[in-house]
């Protein structure tokens, strides 16, 4: 799936030093876009979706303090991966973004939800029909 591809590129390979710096701006274009075209509200029901999702898929990950109303979210997100080791952090985010962009492909279909992606990140579209594109 040409999202997860995006996702992964995003998360993986970084030095443990750079990797919670670059989640967290990772989710603030991914928010920014999103807000853009469903509003916060609908930003915030995704979320809150992909985070009970996440929690389901990985109980042993201390995710409590995520979803609280009194936080701002990357502000509670960066203070949830901070907690966990670099291994652990990237499993974390790269479990909420497929969980995110998994529940806005079923809202927004899995075309606009890459574009969305593409835009945000500053990513060239990958062509899943060109055998000499790298998928790194």
């Amino acid at each position: 799936m040409l999202r997860e591809e995006l996702i992964k590129r995003q998360v993986y390979g970084l030095p443990s030093d750079r990797a919670l710096d670059k989640a967290i701006d990772c989710w603030q274009r991914l928010m920014d876009e999103t807000i853009s075209l469903l509003g916060q509200l609908g930003f915030d029901s995704i979320y809150q979706k992909s985070l009970s999702l996440t929690r389901h898929q990985l109980p042993r990950m201390a995710l409590e303090q995520l979803g609280n109303a009194d936080t701002s979210t990357l502000s509670e997100l960066r203070a949830a991966l901070a907690q966990q080791t670099s291994a652990d952090g990237c499993e974390v985010i790269q479990t909420l973004l497929l969980n995110f962009t998994a529940v806005l492909a079923i809202l927004i279909g899995e075309s606009l939800t890459e574009r969305l992606l593409n835009v945000a990140w500053g990513e060239q579209p990958v062509d899943s029909n060109n055998p000499e594109q790298s998928h790194d």
